[in-house]
Protein backbone atom coordinates (compact mmCIF):
# COMPACT_ATOMS: atom_id res chain seq x y z
CA UNK A 1 0.00 0.00 0.00
CA UNK A 2 1.63 3.52 -0.94
CA UNK A 3 1.79 6.11 1.46
CA UNK A 4 -1.03 8.16 0.16
CA UNK A 5 -3.28 5.30 0.55
CA UNK A 6 -2.45 4.23 3.68
CA UNK A 7 -3.17 8.23 4.68
CA UNK A 8 -6.52 7.94 3.29
CA UNK A 9 -7.44 5.09 5.05
CA UNK A 10 -6.06 6.49 8.28
CA UNK A 11 -8.17 9.93 8.07
CA UNK A 12 -11.20 7.91 6.74
CA UNK A 13 -10.81 6.15 10.49
CA UNK A 14 -10.40 9.15 11.88
CA UNK A 15 -13.66 10.46 10.60
CA UNK A 16 -15.72 7.67 11.83
CA UNK A 17 -14.47 7.93 15.37
CA UNK A 18 -14.75 12.19 15.11
CA UNK A 19 -18.45 11.94 14.13
CA UNK A 20 -20.30 8.78 15.36
CA UNK A 21 -24.20 9.31 15.24
CA UNK A 22 -23.89 11.77 12.47
CA UNK A 23 -24.51 9.64 9.45
CA UNK A 24 -27.07 10.89 7.04
CA UNK A 25 -29.90 9.04 5.95
CA UNK A 26 -30.53 6.86 3.55
CA UNK A 27 -31.66 9.00 0.51
CA UNK A 28 -35.25 8.42 -0.50
CA UNK A 29 -36.95 10.03 -3.58
CA UNK A 30 -39.21 12.50 -2.98
CA UNK A 31 -40.04 16.45 -4.10
CA UNK A 32 -39.36 20.16 -3.10
CA UNK A 33 -41.75 22.82 -3.51
CA UNK A 34 -40.27 25.96 -4.98
CA UNK A 35 -41.57 29.66 -5.48
CA UNK A 36 -39.52 31.95 -7.88
CA UNK A 37 -40.60 35.94 -7.82
CA UNK A 38 -39.86 38.12 -10.96
CA UNK A 39 -40.89 41.79 -8.94
CA UNK A 40 -41.54 44.53 -10.91
CA UNK A 41 -41.34 44.25 -14.45
CA UNK A 42 -40.64 47.58 -16.69
CA UNK A 43 -41.38 47.53 -20.26
CA UNK A 44 -38.90 50.79 -21.34
CA UNK A 45 -39.97 52.46 -25.14
CA UNK A 46 -36.99 54.00 -26.59
CA UNK A 47 -35.82 55.01 -30.23
CA UNK A 48 -34.29 51.35 -30.62
CA UNK A 49 -37.97 49.71 -29.65
CA UNK A 50 -39.12 48.33 -26.74
CA UNK A 51 -37.51 46.36 -23.71
CA UNK A 52 -37.81 44.82 -20.52
CA UNK A 53 -36.04 45.90 -17.33
CA UNK A 54 -36.31 43.76 -13.60
CA UNK A 55 -33.31 43.74 -11.03
CA UNK A 56 -31.23 41.04 -10.78
CA UNK A 57 -31.74 39.92 -14.37
CA UNK A 58 -30.31 39.95 -17.34
CA UNK A 59 -31.17 40.23 -20.95
CA UNK A 60 -31.34 37.19 -23.77
CA UNK A 61 -28.14 37.78 -26.04
CA UNK A 62 -28.68 36.75 -29.46
CA UNK A 63 -29.58 37.71 -33.08
CA UNK A 64 -33.01 37.51 -33.84
CA UNK A 65 -34.11 36.74 -29.68
CA UNK A 66 -35.68 39.51 -28.11
CA UNK A 67 -33.74 40.88 -25.23
CA UNK A 68 -35.97 39.91 -22.64
CA UNK A 69 -34.74 39.45 -18.74
CA UNK A 70 -34.04 36.08 -17.66
CA UNK A 71 -32.36 34.53 -14.14
CA UNK A 72 -31.17 30.88 -13.44
CA UNK A 73 -31.49 29.19 -10.03
CA UNK A 74 -29.28 26.21 -8.26
CA UNK A 75 -31.65 24.09 -7.02
CA UNK A 76 -30.02 22.09 -4.41
CA UNK A 77 -30.83 18.73 -3.98
CA UNK A 78 -31.26 16.63 -0.79
CA UNK A 79 -28.17 14.61 0.10
CA UNK A 80 -27.61 11.04 -1.16
CA UNK A 81 -29.90 12.35 -4.31
CA UNK A 82 -29.78 13.22 -8.31
CA UNK A 83 -32.64 15.41 -10.17
CA UNK A 84 -35.64 13.35 -11.83
CA UNK A 85 -38.08 15.79 -13.11
CA UNK A 86 -39.34 19.10 -12.79
CA UNK A 87 -43.02 19.95 -12.85
CA UNK A 88 -44.79 23.42 -13.33
CA UNK A 89 -47.17 23.83 -10.58
CA UNK A 90 -48.42 27.69 -10.71
CA UNK A 91 -47.82 31.19 -13.23
CA UNK A 92 -49.76 33.41 -12.57
CA UNK A 93 -49.58 35.49 -15.81
CA UNK A 94 -50.47 38.65 -17.65
CA UNK A 95 -50.27 40.49 -20.99
CA UNK A 96 -48.97 43.55 -21.93
CA UNK A 97 -49.61 45.39 -25.71
CA UNK A 98 -46.02 46.55 -26.46
CA UNK A 99 -44.94 48.64 -29.19
CA UNK A 100 -43.27 47.75 -31.81
CA UNK A 101 -39.95 46.68 -32.36
CA UNK A 102 -38.83 44.86 -29.71
CA UNK A 103 -35.10 45.23 -29.31
CA UNK A 104 -33.07 41.98 -29.69
CA UNK A 105 -29.52 41.91 -28.47
CA UNK A 106 -26.98 42.23 -29.41
CA UNK A 107 -27.19 45.20 -30.75
CA UNK A 108 -24.71 46.44 -34.13
CA UNK A 109 -22.09 49.40 -34.13
CA UNK A 110 -21.61 51.26 -37.33
CA UNK A 111 -19.07 53.96 -36.95
CA UNK A 112 -20.73 56.09 -33.80
CA UNK A 113 -24.43 55.05 -34.31
CA UNK A 114 -26.27 51.72 -32.92
CA UNK A 115 -28.54 49.58 -34.41
CA UNK A 116 -30.33 47.08 -32.93
CA UNK A 117 -31.25 43.92 -34.33
CA UNK A 118 -34.77 43.42 -34.92
CA UNK A 119 -37.00 40.56 -33.20
CA UNK A 120 -37.96 37.73 -35.63
CA UNK A 121 -41.07 35.96 -35.16
CA UNK A 122 -39.64 33.09 -37.07
CA UNK A 123 -37.87 32.15 -33.44
CA UNK A 124 -40.19 30.78 -31.72
CA UNK A 125 -40.56 31.83 -27.57
CA UNK A 126 -40.14 29.30 -24.70
CA UNK A 127 -43.90 28.14 -24.06
CA UNK A 128 -43.06 27.73 -20.44
CA UNK A 129 -41.56 30.79 -18.00
CA UNK A 130 -39.39 27.30 -16.60
CA UNK A 131 -36.31 25.49 -17.93
CA UNK A 132 -33.98 22.94 -17.16
CA UNK A 133 -30.63 24.00 -18.52
CA UNK A 134 -28.13 21.95 -16.14
CA UNK A 135 -27.21 20.47 -13.35
CA UNK A 136 -24.40 18.11 -11.53
CA UNK A 137 -22.22 18.94 -8.24
CA UNK A 138 -20.30 21.18 -6.70
CA UNK A 139 -18.33 18.68 -4.07
CA UNK A 140 -20.78 16.72 -1.90
CA UNK A 141 -23.76 19.29 -3.06
CA UNK A 142 -26.27 18.12 -6.02
CA UNK A 143 -28.06 20.50 -7.36
CA UNK A 144 -30.10 21.38 -10.61
CA UNK A 145 -30.69 24.47 -12.90
CA UNK A 146 -33.51 25.94 -13.60
CA UNK A 147 -33.94 29.39 -15.64
CA UNK A 148 -37.03 31.40 -15.30
CA UNK A 149 -37.94 33.76 -18.16
CA UNK A 150 -41.11 35.81 -16.58
CA UNK A 151 -41.32 38.03 -20.24
CA UNK A 152 -42.20 36.36 -23.52
CA UNK A 153 -42.77 37.69 -26.41
CA UNK A 154 -45.80 37.62 -28.95
CA UNK A 155 -44.03 39.32 -32.21
CA UNK A 156 -47.34 38.40 -34.36
CA UNK A 157 -50.07 40.14 -31.43
CA UNK A 158 -47.40 42.63 -30.17
CA UNK A 159 -48.07 41.36 -27.01
CA UNK A 160 -45.57 40.40 -24.05
CA UNK A 161 -46.55 38.00 -21.31
CA UNK A 162 -45.34 38.86 -17.76
CA UNK A 163 -44.36 35.76 -14.95
CA UNK A 164 -45.18 37.75 -11.81
CA UNK A 165 -44.11 34.67 -10.08
CA UNK A 166 -43.97 30.96 -10.52
CA UNK A 167 -44.36 28.02 -8.49
CA UNK A 168 -42.88 24.61 -8.90
CA UNK A 169 -42.09 20.96 -8.33
CA UNK A 170 -38.18 19.39 -8.14
CA UNK A 171 -38.49 15.62 -8.32
CA UNK A 172 -35.44 14.24 -6.93
CA UNK A 173 -34.65 10.02 -6.77
CA UNK A 174 -31.88 8.34 -5.65
CA UNK A 175 -28.23 8.92 -6.91
CA UNK A 176 -26.11 6.22 -8.02
CA UNK A 177 -22.97 5.09 -5.84
CA UNK A 178 -20.26 7.48 -6.54
CA UNK A 179 -22.07 9.92 -8.85
CA UNK A 180 -22.08 13.25 -9.32
CA UNK A 181 -18.31 14.42 -7.64
CA UNK A 182 -17.07 17.38 -7.77
CA UNK A 183 -13.45 18.56 -8.27
CA UNK A 184 -12.07 17.78 -4.33
CA UNK A 185 -9.86 21.24 -4.53
CA UNK A 186 -12.87 23.33 -5.49
CA UNK A 187 -15.59 22.24 -2.72
CA UNK A 188 -17.52 24.89 -1.80
CA UNK A 189 -17.10 25.81 1.97
CA UNK A 190 -21.03 25.88 3.52
CA UNK A 191 -20.62 29.36 3.50
CA UNK A 192 -20.39 29.36 -0.20
CA UNK A 193 -23.28 27.15 -0.50
CA UNK A 194 -25.10 29.47 1.11
CA UNK A 195 -24.54 31.86 -1.54
CA UNK A 196 -24.96 29.75 -4.53
CA UNK A 197 -28.07 27.51 -3.57
CA UNK A 198 -31.60 29.41 -4.42
CA UNK A 199 -33.02 26.60 -1.44
CA UNK A 200 -29.94 26.28 0.57
CA UNK A 201 -31.32 27.63 4.10
CA UNK A 202 -33.44 24.05 4.16
CA UNK A 203 -31.49 21.97 2.10
CA UNK A 204 -28.23 22.37 3.15
CA UNK A 205 -29.26 21.44 7.12
CA UNK A 206 -29.33 18.31 5.81
CA UNK A 207 -25.76 17.54 4.46
CA UNK A 208 -24.02 16.00 7.27
CA UNK A 209 -21.10 14.25 7.22
CA UNK A 210 -21.84 10.87 5.75
CA UNK A 211 -18.99 7.62 6.18
CA UNK A 212 -20.03 6.61 3.37
CA UNK A 213 -19.72 10.02 1.00
CA UNK A 214 -16.20 10.61 2.80
CA UNK A 215 -14.88 6.79 1.35
CA UNK A 216 -16.31 8.18 -1.77
CA UNK A 217 -13.42 10.90 -1.51
CA UNK A 218 -10.43 8.93 -0.70
CA UNK A 219 -11.64 7.04 -3.81
CA UNK A 220 -10.01 9.69 -5.87
CA UNK A 221 -6.67 8.92 -3.70
CA UNK A 222 -6.47 5.10 -4.66
CA UNK A 223 -5.78 5.42 -8.07
CA UNK A 224 -2.50 5.07 -9.63
CA UNK A 225 -3.31 5.37 -13.49
CA UNK A 226 -6.16 7.85 -15.07
CA UNK A 227 -7.22 7.69 -18.34
CA UNK A 228 -8.46 11.37 -19.70
CA UNK A 229 -10.50 11.94 -22.76
CA UNK A 230 -14.34 13.29 -23.66
CA UNK A 231 -17.49 11.74 -23.54
CA UNK A 232 -17.66 12.00 -27.27
CA UNK A 233 -14.48 10.08 -27.59
CA UNK A 234 -15.71 7.26 -25.02
CA UNK A 235 -18.90 7.14 -26.54
CA UNK A 236 -17.46 6.22 -29.73
CA UNK A 237 -14.95 3.63 -28.57
CA UNK A 238 -15.90 2.45 -25.23
CA UNK A 239 -15.32 -1.05 -25.54
CA UNK A 240 -11.80 -0.14 -26.69
CA UNK A 241 -11.10 2.12 -23.72
CA UNK A 242 -12.92 -0.20 -21.26
CA UNK A 243 -10.46 -3.07 -22.57
CA UNK A 244 -7.34 -1.16 -22.40
CA UNK A 245 -8.28 -0.49 -19.08
CA UNK A 246 -9.42 -3.62 -18.05
CA UNK A 247 -5.86 -4.43 -19.10
CA UNK A 248 -3.76 -2.00 -17.01
CA UNK A 249 -5.74 -3.37 -13.84
CA UNK A 250 -4.96 -6.92 -14.50
CA UNK A 251 -1.22 -5.42 -14.33
CA UNK A 252 -2.07 -4.21 -10.90
CA UNK A 253 -2.91 -0.59 -11.52
CA UNK A 254 -6.26 1.54 -10.11
CA UNK A 255 -7.59 2.79 -13.11
CA UNK A 256 -10.04 5.53 -13.55
CA UNK A 257 -11.45 6.90 -16.45
CA UNK A 258 -12.49 10.60 -16.70
CA UNK A 259 -14.09 12.34 -18.58
CA UNK A 260 -16.57 15.38 -18.30
CA UNK A 261 -19.02 13.66 -16.37
CA UNK A 262 -17.29 10.74 -15.70
CA UNK A 263 -15.11 11.97 -13.38
CA UNK A 264 -18.00 14.10 -11.13
CA UNK A 265 -18.82 16.15 -14.06
CA UNK A 266 -17.74 19.71 -11.92
CA UNK A 267 -19.82 23.04 -14.23
CA UNK A 268 -17.64 25.48 -15.74
CA UNK A 269 -17.76 27.15 -19.07
CA UNK A 270 -16.18 24.58 -20.86
CA UNK A 271 -15.65 20.92 -20.99
CA UNK A 272 -11.68 21.87 -20.37
CA UNK A 273 -12.43 23.22 -17.16
CA UNK A 274 -15.36 20.73 -16.16
CA UNK A 275 -12.82 18.21 -16.48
Amino acid sequence: MTRTRMWGAAIAVLAAAVFPGRLSPAPTAGSLSITLKAGSVAIVQSKAGTSALLDGFSPTNGPGLPAVPFREYRILLPPGTEFDRLEQVSAPARSVTYAAPWVCAPAILKGKKEFAHRFDPALAQPASALAVVGGGAAGLYRYVAVRFTPVRVTAAKNLATITDSVSLRVFYRPAAQGAGWGSPSRWPTKEEAAEQFYNAGSILPLYRVDLSELFGVFQLLWRDYVIVTTDEIYGESQQIIEEFKAYKESQGYAVLIATETLCGGYPGPTDSHRL
